[in-house]
Parts: C-alpha cells; sequence; structure tokens
C-alpha cells in the first residue's frame, strides 16, 4: 500500500478503497508503517553488511519518511483506539484496574495470566505495550534532536 499510495493520504485515510472505511485505510497505512519499522530495525540489527550503502541510504530515507508522516503521539493514539476498538471500553477498564493492583507482579507468576476475566485479550494488550515502547524508541531514536532537547529539560 505504501508503494501505491502516499503516506500522508494513507494515514488521514484519504483514499477512495472498494469496501474499505476511512478508518480502515487509516489502520492499513499505520500498520503498513509499523511492519515497515520492524523490518529496517531488525535489517539494521543483523548488520548486514553485505548490503550496499545505496540500500542503507534508500531505509533511512524511508524511515525519516514515516516518522515526518506521522508524530510518535499520533501513531500510539491510534494503535490504541484500534486496540479499543477490539478488546472493548469494559475489558480495558478492568485491565487497568488490575495493573494498578500493587501485588500485579505476584499475581501475575503465580497464576493471573490464567484470570477468566482478562485471559481473552491479554495477549494483546501485551503486544499493544510492547509495540508502544518500540515505537518510542525508534522515534527517540532517529530523532536527530533528541538530544539536544533532552538537556534542555
Amino acid at each position: 500500500m505504501i508503494q501505491e499510495y502516499e503516506l500522508e493520504k494513507l494515514l488521514s485515510g484519504k483514499i477512495e478503497i472498494k469496501d474499505a472505511s476511512r478508518q480502515d485505510i487509516k489502520t492499513a497505512g499505520l500498520l503498513s508503517c509499523l511492519l515497515l519499522l520492524i523490518h529496517f530495525y531488525f535489517d539494521k540489527d543483523e548488520g548486514n553488511s553485505s548490503r550496499c550503502k545505496v540500500y542503507n541510504v534508500t531505509q533511512f530515507d524511508s524511515i525519516n519518511y514515516i516518522l515526518n508522516a506521522i508524530t510518535s503521539e499520533e501513531c500510539i493514539n491510534e494503535l490504541f483506539l484500534i486496540i479499543l476498538s477490539v478488546v472493548g471500553i469494559d475489558y480495558f477498564e478492568k485491565y487497568q484496574e488490575k495493573m494498578k493492583d500493587p501485588d500485579f507482579v505476584l499475581k501475575q507468576t503465580v497464576g493471573f495470566d490464567n484470570d477468566p476475566e482478562m485471559d481473552e485479550y491479554i495477549d494483546m494488550m501485551v503486544w499493544f505495550a510492547l509495540v508502544r515502547l518500540f515505537i518510542e524508541a525508534i522515534f527517540i531514536y532517529y530523532d536527530s534532536g533528541f538530544e539536544s532537547k533532552n538537556l534542555q529539560l
């Protein structure tokens, strides 16, 4: 999808695709960006020196294009709305209450993950937390002004 349409249009949902709502298009654009960022991260992490420098420049341009098209806050907010639409508000509120429990780590260790009230979507909630951390890390890593912004705090 990213090769066929402009990223800004995908992320805004302003593309006509048969039988797809505006939100469906925004979701597809966001998930496409996330997949590319994950791909670029693992490709970089492998330290594959056999790739030519042109590919690395192209890769960096693609990452910058994605990071300039959406902020980390917008990305995380959109992902949160997707998760919320899947798990529902009631489940999410119960999940938040369970996370506030000071004995959460102990309960998780001794079987919290088998809690029938939480079991249905717990994997998705953990996925969302990990993806949120990944997104924040990517935006911080590629933000050239982060160090100077951090020093001003």
